[in-house]
């Protein structure tokens, strides 16, 4: 399915690889809402189910995407060669990227062990908090940074330096746009969005935690988007071995923070930020691997004027600040109102402050 997406993306072909998830979350639904009434029959069909159901999504987000690639001309044929021409430079190119996760995997088991340290649920709330943090980014920025990556890997095999700037700043400054009202909304709208776990087991009273994780994920998410678009630019460059490199050495950085942060490392008189503490590692690492990154490329690209990018992220930040002051200030008073413990509540009250908090955004853009 990866690949298949890969090649549409590359012919320029965005509909059918994005449009493949809305079919594999048709069949989870199904697959996942049958699971309760085959399991209470029988468990070992249960389990059976759930994993057939798992074989079935990854294999219609592949078969959805046959069509498409027929039609932009790609033919399939299954041969195994090991001594194909184009293995040692996929080798090459994949390794990095294989480091790069693999190091990541290191960062996130630590996370999650300070987040246990901080309390026995913690894995779990910085699970909830995590969903909202990447939605944004997962909406917007993901599909921005897909489409440019084509396009700033067309001008990299061809040659064309300035074409490769040109769509380096334009999509850097568009995801800039993008994310940072979004952020400023979703550290208003925090205790809203967590509100809307509020059923079953979760109770009101563990709403409070985890939005402050989330305010602090919410300040981040600009630094993250932009950090991510960049670690697109360099794999355009087919360059990845050096953002393995500077991962590798700021990981440990990361790591050393979240567990300063959390309390792990225990200072006399300093008892840590609580879940807290992990989003302010998140904001250190991701700020010194952006302004990592961005040193090496401007050195290596003449005249990159990466300074226009953030002249034009300060404008959004500033309507974008008073926009989520607006909605803070809604989400008071609707607090005095509405009891946004539970979740009916929670989703009033957002649907509220989220609305007037974006007219607001896009009011002072105007400006």
């Amino acid at each position: 399915s990866a690949i298949f997406g890969g090649i549409l993306n590359a012919e320029r072909e965005f509909f059918w690889p994005a449009i493949s998830s809305v079919f594999m979350n048709i069949v989870a639904i199904v697959g996942f809402f049958g699971y309760p009434f085959i399991s209470a029959a029988d468990a070992t069909v249960g389990t059976t189910w759930l994993g057939a159901t798992n074989l079935l999504i990854i294999a219609v987000m592949a078969f959805v995407q046959l069509p498409a690639l027929r039609l932009t001309g790609v033919r399939l044929r299954f041969r195994i060669d090991l001594h194909g021409p184009g293995l040692a430079e996929t080798l090459r190119l994949a390794l990095p990227a294989i480091a790069c996760t693999a190091i990541n995997l290191v960062g996130l088991s630590v996370m999650n062990s300070c987040a246990l340290h901080v309390a026995a649920n913690g894995p779990a709330s910085v699970g909830y908090a995590w969903m909202w943090y990447q939605f944004p980014y997962g909406v917007l920025g993901v599909a921005l940074s897909t489409a440019m990556f084509t396009e700033m890997s067309d001008a990299v095999s061809r040659g064309e330096t300035e074409r490769f700037k040109e769509h380096l700043l334009a999509g850097l400054t568009t995801t800039l746009m993008l994310i940072i009202p979004m952020a400023a909304l979703l550290f208003a709208c925090s205790f809203q969005l967590i509100g809307l776990y509020s059923a079953g087991r979760f109770t009101p009273d563990d709403i409070a935690p985890i939005a402050m994780l989330l305010k602090g994920w919410a300040i981040n998410l600009p630094i993250y988007a932009a950090y991510m678009y960049v670690y697109r630019v360099f794999s355009a460059l087919k360059d990845m071995k050096t953002v393995a490199v500077c991962n590798g050495i700021l990981t440990v950085v990361q790591v050393l923070l979240y567990m300063l942060f959390t309390g792990v490392i225990a200072i006399p008189g300093f008892g840590g930020f609580g879940l807290v503490g992990i989003a302010l590692g998140d904001i250190c690492f991701y700020s010194l691997m952006l302004l990592t990154l961005l040193t090496i490329l401007r050195s290596r690209l003449d005249n990159l004027k990466v300074a226009s990018v953030f002249t034009a992220g300060a404008k959004v930040l500033v309507a974008s600040v008073v926009g989520a002051v607006v909605a803070c200030l809604i989400a008071r008073g609707l607090d005095q109102v509405l009891d946004t413990g539970y979740m009916l509540w929670s989703f009033v009250a957002l649907l509220i402050t989220g609305v007037v908090g974006l007219c607001v955004i896009v009011a002072m853009c105007r400006l």
